[in-house]
C-alpha cells in the first residue's frame, strides 16, 4: 500500500484528479436514509462552526488505485471503495451549484465537479459505468441547471418520484434540502466550504502489488454487503484477459437496461429467507455444475471454490454458460404471468405450484431440463410428472426434506447422457 492518510474532501475535487468506477462495482444504491444522514451531519457541523466550536465529521474510508494512462492533464484512479459517498457528494455539490445565483461562486464551484484536461476536453470528476453513467452524466453536464429534472420532480406525486433512478432522486433530494435551508448565496458558500473542508476521510492509495480482489472481499465483510452477483462479477471479470467478455456475457443479460436490472434484483422467497432472482438463478446454475447441494448463504464462496485454479479460458467458458442458462431462466413463467392460468397451460401451472409451495430446490433440475429438452411436448410431459409427484406428496403431508438430494440425483442422471455437461 502506497499510503493511508487523513484527507479533506477538497483534495478529491481539485485539479485534474479523475476517479473511474470499475465496471464490476455495484451501481448506485444509496437511499433516502443515507442522504438524510449525510445532510444532517453537514448541518450539525455547520451549527457547531456557527457557535465557534472546533469540529469535523469523519465520513469513512476511500480506497483508490492509480491507473496507467497516456492522457496528459488527467490523473486517473480506480475507485475501489467509496464510490457511493463520492457520487453522492458530487450530486450534492452540483445541486449547490444549480441553486446559487452568484456568478463568481458558480465559477468557483463548477471545476470541483467538471474539469478540462490539457487538450480542453471536458471530464466529470467521477466516471461511472453501466446504466448509472447515463443519469449521472445528464445531471453533471446539464446546461440549464437541471431545470427539467427539477420541475418534473416538484410536480410529480411522491409515488412517481420513487420511480426515478436513484441518481436523480439523490440530486433532487439535496436540491430540495438546499432550497429549504439556504436563504442566500452566502449560505451556499458556507455549506460548500463545510463539505470540502470539514468532512474528512481516510484515503488509502494502492500500488500495483496490492491484491485488489482480497481488499474488495475484505471491504465486503464490513458495512453494507455486496450481493453475491456483484462479488461474482468482480471475481470473474477483474482479470484483464477476461474483462473483454464482460459486455457480451454479463452486461447484456443482467444489466442491459433498467427493466433487466429490476427483473434480476426482484425479491424471491427461499424458505423463510428472501433472495433476489439473480441469486436464485446463480444457485441453480452452480448446483447443475457441481452436482451437489449448496448453501445459499455461502453461495459466493462456493463459486470461488469451484473456480479455484481454473484457467482464463475455462473462466471465459464458465461466463458464457452463465449467460446461456440466464437467458433460459429469464423466460420462466413468473409474477403476473401466473395470476390467470388455464388448466391446460402446463408450464404456468407447474411454476404456479412450485412458487406457491416455495419449492426452490427443484429449480436447478428445471433449469437443466429447459436447457437440454428441445421438444416442448416432451418437456411438458416431464413437468406434469414432477407436478404430480409434488402435489401428491403435499396432499399426503409428506416432508420435502429429501427433495434436494432427489433432484440432484436426477441432475446427475441427465448429465450422464452424451453431449450434456
Amino acid at each position: 500500500m502506497l499510503s493511508a492518510n487523513k484527507e479533506k474532501l477538497d483534495s478529491y475535487f481539485t485539479g485534474h484528479t479523475h476517479f473511474v468506477v470499475p465496471f464490476f462495482q455495484r451501481s448506485y444504491v444509496w437511499e433516502v436514509d443515507n442522504w438524510n444522514e449525510l445532510w444532517d451531519n453537514i448541518i450539525d457541523v455547520k451549527d457547531q462552526i456557527t457557535k465557534k466550536q472546533k469540529t469535523e465529521h469523519f465520513i469513512g474510508t476511500i480506497i483508490v488505485k492509480q491507473k496507467l494512462t497516456e492522457e496528459i492533464g488527467s490523473v486517473k484512479y480506480d475507485l475501489v471503495d467509496g464510490q457511493q459517498r463520492l457520487t453522492t457528494l458530487c450530486l450534492l455539490i452540483r445541486a449547490l451549484y444549480d441553486t446559487c445565483q452568484d456568478a463568481s461562486l458558480k465559477e468557483w464551484i463548477y471545476p470541483k465537479i467538471i474539469f478540462k484536461d490539457s487538450f480542453g476536453r471536458t471530464h466529470i470528476r467521477i466516471e461511472h459505468s453501466r446504466i448509472d453513467k447515463e443519469y449521472f452524466s445528464q445531471i453533471m453536464l446539464s446546461k440549464d441547471k437541471n431545470s427539467i429534472i427539477w420541475q418534473n420532480y416538484k410536480k410529480n406525486s411522491s409515488g412517481e418520484k420513487n420511480q426515478e433512478h436513484r441518481i436523480i432522486q439523490a440530486y433532487c433530494f439535496f436540491r430540495e434540502q438546499i432550497e429549504a435551508f439556504c436563504q442566500s448565496d452566502e449560505d451556499i458558500r458556507k455549506l460548500t466550504m463545510i463539505i470540502l473542508n470539514y468532512l474528512p476521510v481516510i484515503n488509502m492509495t494502492l500500488t500495483d502489488n496490492d491484491d485488489v480482489q482480497q481488499i474488495f472481499d475484505t471491504i465486503n465483510s464490513l458495512g453494507v454487503k455486496l450481493t453475491t452477483a456483484e462479488l461474482l462479477k468482480n471475481h470473474l471479470y477483474s482479470n484483464i484477459e477476461v474483462t473483454e467478455y464482460y459486455d457480451k456475457y454479463w452486461r447484456d443479460i443482467f444489466e442491459k437496461d433498467e427493466d433487466a436490472i429490476s427483473f434480476w434484483n426482484a425479491d424471491k422467497t427461499s424458505g423463510r429467507i428472501v433472495r433476489s432472482t439473480i441469486e436464485m438463478f446463480l444457485y441453480s446454475f452452480l448446483v447443475i455444475k457441481k452436482e451437489s447441494s449448496i448453501r445459499l448463504e455461502n453461495l459466493f464462496n462456493e463459486f470461488k471454490h469451484y473456480l479455484k485454479d481454473r484457467s482464463n479460458n475455462e473462466i471465459i467458458e464458465f461466463a458464457k454458460e452463465i449467460k446461456d442458462y440466464a437467458n433460459i431462466y429469464a423466460e420462466f413463467p413468473d409474477g403476473e404471468n401466473l395470476v390467470e392460468i388455464g388448466f391446460k397451460e402446463t408450464e404456468k401451472r407447474f411454476f404456479h405450484i412450485i412458487n406457491g409451495f416455495e419449492i426452490t430446490t427443484i429449480l436447478p433440475l428445471v433449469l437443466l431440463l429447459y436447457k437440454v429438452v428441445k421438444d416442448q411436448n416432451e418437456l411438458n410431459s416431464i413437468l406434469e410428472v414432477l407436478e404430480s409427484y409434488i402435489v401428491r406428496r403435499t396432499v399426503c403431508k409428506l416432508t420435502t426434506k429429501n427433495y434436494n438430494n432427489l433432484f440432484i440425483s436426477l441432475i446427475k442422471e441427465i448429465k450422464k447422457e452424451p453431449n450434456i455437461t
